[in-house]
């Protein structure tokens, strides 16, 4: 039987264990492009560039941009391959992709992207896409996983735990104004 481009394209995005010089090659294309947006992103932020280098870090940004759009559309249509109950639905496993850790950051990703589009916003807002790529990242490290699996099982207390920390520190903040004022 052969295999349906939507699976081929599944396996070339990494979800199967298979290792092909194609899927090699787009993981590489992602990578580079992570590092593309956010050195796009850092080297722009450098108040010495003249106006052509500037313009120049802002294209590698736009480009990274254009690379993660392009993923983000192939997950989506691609994620009914995740699960084979799922292939009769791809309406829901979309819905399940993009509500998914990496969903939710790749979409974190394009926000400023989408926004640009939808709103006039400057080109700084890249910046907040290009940060949150470098989670993109973790697709490739085994160590990011375990975060997400760690937030999600510790959720209430970690809440808990920041919402102690904003109390105090708007406590302590309190204090330390009614004291210097006094």
């Amino acid at each position: 039987m052969r295999e349906s481009l939507r699976s081929r394209g599944y396996t070339l995005l990494g979800h199967d264990e298979q290792h092909s010089p194609a899927r090699t090659a787009v993981s590489t294309v992602l990578i580079i492009a992570v590092v593309l947006g956010v050195s796009g992103v850092l080297v722009g932020s450098l108040p010495e560039l003249s106006p052509g280098e500037r313009n120049l870090a802002a294209l590698f940004s736009k480009l990274a941009s254009v690379v993660f759009l392009a993923e983000y559309l192939a997950r989506l249509w691609t994620a009914p391959e995740s699960d084979p109950a799922m292939r009769g639905r791809p309406l829901a496993a979309r819905i399940a992709y993009a509500r998914s850790f990496f969903g939710i950051f790749d979409l974190i990703v394009l926000a400023p992207v989408i926004a640009r589009f939808a709103l006039t916003v400057p080109d700084d807002y890249y910046a907040v896409g290009a940060v949150f790529a470098l989670f993109k990242l973790g697709r490739y490290l085994s160590a990011l996983p375990l975060v997400a699996a760690v937030l999600a099982r510790q959720g209430r207390s970690l809440m808990a735990a920041l919402v102690t920390m904003g109390v105090l520190l708007v406590l302590v903040s309190s204090m330390m104004f009614v004291l210097e004022r006094g």
